[in-house]
């Protein structure tokens, strides 16, 4: 098993590179695009709108 330390060296080495990726959540949903997390965002909320308007309608029969 190699340290931290050997890993970078070797990387150096090799010439290997890394990078970081973004990662969106939205609740239990995971997103690698923003515009997917907020699309998914705005319809959730859509349907819970939805939702609560059709119990108003409910309580009023």
């Amino acid at each position: 098993m190699t340290s931290a330390k050997e890993e970078i060296a070797l990387m150096a080495h090799y010439g290997i590179t890394c990078e970081q990726k973004l990662v969106y959540h939205y609740k239990q949903h995971r997103y690698q695009k923003i515009e997917d997390a907020i699309n998914f965002a705005r319809l959730d909320s859509s349907a819970s709108n939805y939702s609560l308007e059709s119990n108003d309608c409910k309580s009023g029969e």
